[in-house]
């Protein structure tokens, strides 16, 4: 059963952190190993969710801005360290901050989701920026979108998958470019031997040799000139 993404984490909130979810561990592998020094910077999150992210950074020492559209979802990040003031409701297309704010943004695995054109998020982002900021952008890969691959969650007996806007590797390096953002990398990451375990809890150990055949998250990394 297809969902509305604003209705799919109102219900997923309260299970979201604790529910087995192989794609959010590969997921925070490849980030770590591209987010950098971010000790005393400012750290915007934007689809923040249950604050994964936003935690990570407060504890590293930087200076948190976490947003979110979902209520829900921001009601559980509040419960984590250090972000009970850390957040704001509002939609990425039209971000209550400051511009030439943020020294770090990162965007994970929330712009599918968005009902903004791409171009108008690049922009968004471009505009909190300063000069030489970096922003990271990390998403499903378009090749396991390809593959058939969906975005489901299990609410009480239910499995729902998430509606959503799926966007080329092209289309998200045309939007950034055309805000003006200068692309540093891209980068893509698989599941492999080391992540068995976490697709055992998920059920799909059964497909474990197809699932590590598929590129499964891809990461771009922008800078502001």
């Amino acid at each position: 059963m297809q969902i509305a993404a604003a209705e799919a984490y109102r219900l997923w909130a309260p299970t979201y952190d604790a529910s087995p979810n192989p794609l959010l561990d590969l997921e925070f592998d490849l980030v770590s190993k591209h987010l950098g020094p971010i000790a005393g910077k400012t750290f915007v999150d934007i689809g923040c969710g249950t604050g994964r992210w936003s935690e990570v950074a407060h504890d590293l020492g930087a200076h948190v801005v976490g947003v979110d559209l979902s209520h829900e979802m921001l009601l559980q990040a509040a419960s984590k360290r250090g972000l009970a003031e850390a957040l704001i409701r509002a939609d990425a297309a039209s971000l209550p901050l400051d511009s030439g704010i943020a020294d770090v943004v990162l965007s994970s695995l929330t712009i599918s989701y968005l009902s903004s054109p791409l171009h108008g998020f690049a922009c968004e982002l471009a505009r909190i920026c300063r000069s030489g900021a970096r922003i990271l952008v990390a998403d499903l890969h378009p090749a396991a979108e390809a593959a058939g691959w969906k975005r489901t969650f299990r609410h009480t007996t239910q499995t729902y998958e998430l509606a959503h806007t799926p966007h080329s590797t092209q289309q998200l390096l045309a939007g950034f470019a055309a805000a003006g953002l200068v692309l540093d990398r891209q980068v893509a990451a698989q599941f492999n031997e080391s992540h068995f375990e976490t697709l055992r809890r998920a059920g799909k150990q059964h497909e474990f040799a197809g699932i590590c055949r598929i590129p499964a998250v891809w990461l771009g990394i922008w800078s502001k000139a």
